[in-house]
């Protein structure tokens, strides 16, 4: 929204202005208004002295992500307002999700409609804890032991308990003194082998809502719109300390507000392992059925079901062009949701996670997918920077981490709604030319020849076609 808000105002050579600009700059800052005044959303000063509205920053030393986890034995339906107070909320055990998110809309009218800000409370599914139905009792002393020492050492450490108590006796035995010191040290030895086994380890399986999670709940959220339903693709700790990708389905409750109506936990049925950390799935729909693009290279794509979470491998493709950005310690890693063209194609963004930085970096991609299985990458862009200045380059320090989570197209109106995270502490939205956008993302063509043989072909956008301004004719699209 506040990209947006921005593309209507007359910039150091951003180019273009008039009416539309305005109305679409009224409209935003009291879209804004509205929604400080519903959320007590803060606005604050950047270093260039634009406003920039903080939308949600809950970001804290203590805890990850834009969200909030409410304790199981609170009744705080909102977060606080002070970031101090969010301390020891992470790790506590139990408890709901509330994410703020705020519903964007392409108007027929090239506008942008903002609504109010709202607080969506989730709860993770029951089947992200079952996997830990019996599990050594922490508060144990005797059970931490057994879980640090691993099983084989520790019916080792079990059998020579044994071994030297029997032997005690043994040697006891032999003794004709009437006190036999190794009887007392073998009957000790024994006594405490059996107190060590009938000590039971096992726990019940605890609930979701009672699980102590690392993490303060779910993350990395994208919403995916199919027939009257909204579908929300999201990470979450399970109880190993992993992360697995989890779907609600949204529901629009009488007074128009978005509530969870379930939620499950998507698995692959097929007998593909899944890794400790799973996220980063990027959803579509193809003839009504639900996919989604588990890996980019090899372009890895899923077909699942609309309930239950079950997946399985439906087409699997690789580029040797995209190999190379692994080579090159760069890591393609899915972004948002795909939008689908009036041809077919599909346009999403992705994430290239540069490994060579400590901290890593995050650069932004935009490629298309053919429009029929296999669904293969067709095409890319070099990395880019969402920015409302004229001109910036993708490493620029305020580009060293964006990470696109939302995507919508109109092509009558050749408008793009992204929706991005910067530096990991703010949400933002960048109204893009569509026309633009796509020439961009047309930058490395992966096309193949007579045998079957990949072949590339790169050819720089003409000039002038970029996000920023500088000569378009474009009107309110001429800045970011």
């Amino acid at each position: 929204a506040e990209a947006a808000r921005q593309a209507g105002e007359e910039g150091d050579g951003g180019g273009g202005g008039g009416s539309g600009e305005d109305g679409l700059r009224s409209e935003l800052q009291a879209a804004e208004e509205a929604a400080a005044e519903a959320a007590g959303m803060a606005t604050a000063k950047d270093d260039d002295d634009d406003d920039e509205l903080l939308v949600y920053s809950v970001e804290s030393a203590e805890g990850g992500g834009g969200e909030w986890l409410v304790p199981a034995d609170s009744d705080a339906e909102l977060p606080p307002t002070s970031r101090r107070s969010l301390r020891g909320a992470v790790g506590s055990a139990g408890g709901r999700s509330l994410v703020g998110f705020l519903r964007m809309q392409l108007a027929p009218d090239a506008s942008v409609g903002v609504e109010a800000a709202q607080w969506l409370r989730l709860e993770p599914p029951e089947s992200l804890c079952g996997s830990c139905a019996a599990r050594p009792e922490p508060d144990s002393a005797l059970c931490r032991a057994q879980v640090s020492l691993g099983p084989r050492l520790w019916w080792s450490g079990m059998l020579l308990l044994f071994l030297c108590g029997t032997g005690q006796l043994y040697r006891g035995q032999k003794r004709r003194r009437k006190f036999r010191p190794p009887v007392v040290r073998g009957l000790l030895l024994l006594l405490g082998l059996v107190l060590l086994l009938i000590e039971r380890c096992d726990v019940p399986q605890r609930s979701c809502s009672e699980w102590p999670f690392l993490y303060a709940g779910f993350e990395d959220s994208r919403a995916l719109a199919h027939g009257s339903d909204v579908y929300l693709f999201s990470n979450h700790e399970d109880c190993h300390g992993g992360r697995r990708v989890v779907v609600s389905r949204l529901r629009q409750t009488e007074g128009g507000q978005l509530e969870q109506a379930v939620a499950w936990q998507l698995s692959l049925e097929d007998g593909m392992p899944l890794r400790p950390t799973e996220k980063n799935w990027s959803p579509f729909v193809h003839a009504g059925e639900l996919h989604l693009s588990y890996s980019l290279e090899p372009h890895v794509v899923l077909r699942c079901g609309w309930s239950g979470g079950g997946c399985a491998v439906a087409h699997n493709t690789s580029s040797p062009f995209l190999q190379t950005y692994r080579a090159l310690g760069q890591e393609l890693r899915g972004g948002s949701p795909y939008a689908e063209l009036r041809d077919g194609r599909r346009l999403a963004a992705a994430h290239v996670k540069d490994d060579a930085h400590e901290p890593a970096l995050y650069g932004t991609v935009f490629y298309l997918l053919e429009a029929e299985p296999p669904f293969r990458i067709v095409s890319l862009s070099p990395k880019l920077c969402i920015s409302d200045r004229e001109v910036e380059i993708a490493i620029s320090a305020r580009c060293a981490l964006q990470y696109v989570t939302g995507l919508v197209v109109n092509e009558a109106t050749n408008a793009a709604l992204v929706s991005f995270g910067e530096l990991d502490v703010r949400m933002k939205g960048a109204f893009l030319p569509l026309d633009r956008l796509l020439a961009l993302a047309e930058t490395h063509r992966l096309e193949s020849d007579e045998h079957g043989d990949e072949t590339t072909s790169s050819e720089c956008a003409a000039e002038g076609v970029g996000l920023g301004g500088g000569g378009s004719d474009h009107g309110l699209y001429s800045r970011a």
